[in-house]
């Protein structure tokens, strides 16, 4: 892939969404509290950093939503799988 490509599609990219640092202070500290209940670590810095934003997250990770009651009620941010986001 020619480097403009590359360069248009990062730029899309970064237009696109709002990259939030995983290093964030907050993220962290979050992701922390969850590891107790989310095992894998980059799952709980997925979520950390939708709580830190308070927006809700949509995941087909099983054991995140297997824990998504606990989580709105501790953080207040909704967690949806695919079924749930189109119906």
């Amino acid at each position: 892939m020619p480097a403009k490509h590359v360069t248009e599609a990062s730029r899309a990219i970064f237009e696109a969404f709002n990259i939030v640092p995983f290093y964030e202070p907050k993220v962290i500290e979050i992701s922390f509290e969850l590891k107790k209940t989310i095992p894998d670590y980059v799952d709980c810095v997925i979520v950390a950093t939708a709580i830190t934003l308070k927006e809700d997250l949509a995941t087909e990770d099983s054991t995140i939503l297997a824990n998504k009651e606990s989580i709105r009620k501790r953080y207040g941010i909704g967690l949806v799988n695919y079924r749930q986001l189109v119906a």
